[in-house]
């Protein structure tokens, strides 16, 4: 009955904060419930609701095939939804509100077409998958633990709760239309459409330069990797928990998919990290989706590499003479070495191990291999100390790699951030280590 519980809570939940933050679409509902009338809005939040289950499907159930492709396209995508966007805000710019208050109020047409609209609209913003993928690891709702009936249940929450947001919102706003004259409605129609215009602009921007910046590291770097880490001091007034949180609004994010030994290790998990530093600490919060789970390691500086596994290799300066690494499994044990360029490593010792935060979405106990469709997500808060680094407002550069492994389970991967070009598997090799600047 927990897990009941738990599950129900969870997906109403997520369905909940996937459709609160006010864009696009929550603007759309806002206009269509002040002209039309309450029932075409919540048909738009109906549509919208089924675009965020239909994301919710394809990351819980493992489609890797599909979310890959929509992560691959994830610029494409956007700069086609935000044209889109500029085109419907233009629109709606020019239409008259008023002739939207003498049409009927039950022309089924018009249902279906406020209905599409509304998925449509939401399904061409791939960054909700992250913000979806986020979620699951925030709530537990992936869990060895599990069941079909459970998952069912989940979704089904997670599609009653974003239905419940948009009542809500369509509800109030509904109370509040009797204030508004034709001329106040047509007011608030240009004040939308100009938010929409805005928002599609903002996109179109981030698309487009994101596509350039790309194309220019691929043209102008080849294979160095260059990665800057935020400053944002707040992070050390917060728990870990709490920064997980936070970094999704002002951490630097990228993906760990360098597939360096495709013939003989294919998987490619799905590995997102989301970095900041607070000028005393390095937090990481490192998000996998996998098909195998496994936490065998509970003691600190085991080979955690065995287990489900990510890790972060840093040498501060511009030298790869000497570096650390730090592996953590899915329950946050953490194997942690000071290493030199000869593959001679020392273990940290228990009191520097201490002083090195982590938390674990999945909790601390250790289990045996699992299989399923999961999503996990571990927080890793490293001092500056430790690495020799006396931040002082000034940028400082490293070196370093970021990757993601399970040498022991049922399929064995080896992911980077930075490309690593050797015969067989060898994240000890500092040579093709990236840039890495704290802001």
């Amino acid at each position: 009955m927990e897990y009941f519980w738990h599950i129900i809570s969870s997906g109403l939940l997520i369905g909940i904060f996937i459709s609160a933050p006010m864009g696009p679409i929550g603007m759309l509902v806002i206009q269509r419930t002040l002209n039309k009338g309450r029932r075409p809005a919540l048909f738009t939040g109906v549509g919208a609701a089924l675009s965020d289950l239909t994301y919710s499907l394809l990351t819980g159930l493992g489609l890797s095939f599909i979310t890959d492709f929509i992560i691959a396209k994830e610029l494409l995508l956007q700069i086609i939804g935000s044209v889109v966007l500029i085109a419907f805000a233009l629109y709606l710019f020019k239409k008259n509100p008023t002739l939207a208050l003498k049409k009927p109020d039950n022309a089924p047409n018009t249902f279906w077409k406020d209905f599409g609209t509304g998925f449509l609209f939401t399904f061409a913003n791939p960054l909700i998958l992250f913000f979806i993928i986020g979620l699951f690891a925030r709530f537990n709702f992936l869990l060895p633990e599990f069941r079909y009936y459970h998952y069912i249940l989940g979704y089904a929450s997670i599609f009653g709760g974003a239905l419940i947001w948009w009542w809500l919102i369509t509800y109030f706003i509904n109370k509040a239309r009797a204030h508004f004259n034709v001329r106040s409605l047509w007011i608030f129609n240009r004040i939308i459409s100009a938010i929409l215009f805005i928002m599609a602009l903002v996109g179109l921007y981030k698309g487009i330069s994101g596509y350039m910046a790309i194309c220019f590291s691929k043209h102008h770097k080849g294979m160095n990797k260059t990665l800057h880490i935020p400053y944002t001091p707040a992070l050390d007034n917060l728990s870990l928990e709490e920064v997980a949180n936070a970094l999704e609004d002002g951490g630097a994010r990228f993906s760990v998919e360098s597939l360096n030994w495709p013939g003989e290790f294919p998987y490619r998990p799905l590995t997102v990290i989301t970095a900041a530093h607070s000028g005393k600490f390095i937090y990481l919060d490192f998000l996998v989706r996998c098909n195998y789970l496994r936490a065998v390691h509970y003691t600190d500086n085991s080979p955690v590499s065995e287990d489900s596994c990510v890790e972060f290799f840093v040498s501060p300066g511009s030298s790869t003479e000497a570096y650390w690494a730090f592996e953590l499994n899915c329950i946050g044990t953490i194997n942690a070495a000071f290493c030199t360029r000869s593959n001679e490593c020392a273990q940290l010792p228990g009191e520097l191990l201490q002083k090195i935060g982590r938390y674990a979405s999945v909790g601390n106990r250790p289990f045996q291999e699992v299989e399923g469709s999961f999503i996990w997500s571990v927080v890793m808060a490293i001092p500056l100390e430790i690495l020799g680094i006396e931040y002082n407002g000034k940028p400082v550069s490293m070196r370093g790699n970021f990757n993601k492994c399970a040498e022991a389970t049922s399929q064995p991967h080896y992911l980077s951030w930075a490309p690593i070009k050797t015969p067989a598997p060898d994240f000890h090799r500092p040579e093709f280590f990236g840039d890495i600047i704290l802001d």
